[in-house]
């Protein structure tokens, strides 16, 4: 959580950065989100800096957060996630911007063998060949785009929290986003459970296959990198429950993308 936020008396609201929170980052969020906003991208409006620019005054979202959307509406999960899948396409195809700040990923490529200890040699081979052919492809990203940076209100999605938006890598962009679709829950809500891991793939390969349509771009390559997002957040998290349902996740994929291979 990096600030608060509050409503202003004339209906927009105004979001208070904490002290701890670095001037650049602000000024990153507000221009990002600027930036998305003026290309069409579905978000809220920033109007302007307050507070010797750590304050951000723009338009109120009404709606609920995707996570807490699917929860409480299942039946209109797959369609939310589909839309989903079609507004990061949306994103990416938005262009850069000078001053726009390059990301700093956890894993390049090439991967080591040791990221993905299942696969022999030669299919980490030809994995790195795989990534490397996506990984040169960069551009605008939102970086966090989980279902809970993203609100609903009649089955309209918009995004929100573009504190780590920037130029990245596009396949990796997507691979994060599918990632939280399987593990993150709502704020106050249900912990995941492996017992629904299916849905949440289900899920997340909705969300997918939309974004595939739309840009072109490798399903294989995307689900590469979920496979070392799940096997490095699996070794990571403390939490059993949560790297229970990772290792589950990581083994489903798995057995896709060595099809592929």
């Amino acid at each position: 959580m990096q600030g608060v936020v509050y409503e202003l008396p004339d209906g927009r609201i105004v979001k208070r950065y904490f002290p701890h929170i670095p001037q650049k980052l602000i000024l990153s969020e507000y221009l990002c989100t600027r930036h998305a906003y003026e290309h069409g991208v579905p978000t809220w409006r920033p109007d302007e800096l307050l507070d010797d620019g750590r304050s951000i005054v723009g338009s109120k979202l009404e709606g609920v957060s995707l996570s807490s959307f699917v929860t409480g509406r299942p039946w209109d999960a797959m369609a939310v996630m589909a839309q989903l899948g079609e507004t990061h396409a949306a994103i990416h195809q938005t262009p850069t911007f000078k001053g726009a700040r390059l990301w700093r990923v956890r894993q390049r490529a090439p991967i080591a063998a040791k990221a993905l200890p299942d696969f022999t040699p030669s299919d980490v081979d030809r994995v790195n060949e795989i990534l490397g052919q996506d990984a040169a492809e960069r551009g605008f990203c939102h970086g966090d785009l989980s279902p809970a940076n993203v609100v609903v209100r009649e089955k309209r999605l918009a995004v929100i929290d573009w504190g780590r938006a920037g130029v990245g890598c596009f396949v990796q962009d997507v691979a994060r986003t599918f990632c939280f679709i399987l593990y993150v829950r709502p704020k106050f809500g249900w912990v995941p459970s492996r017992m629904l891991l299916p849905f949440r793939m289900r899920l997340a390969q909705s969300y997918l296959s939309a974004y595939i349509a739309a840009t072109g771009r490798s399903e294989t390559a995307v689900l590469l990198w979920v496979a070392c997002e799940l096997a490095r957040e699996s070794r990571r998290l403390r939490r059993e429950a949560i790297r229970a349902l990772l290792r589950a996740a990581y083994r489903d994929v798995l057995g896709v993308v060595r099809a592929r291979l």
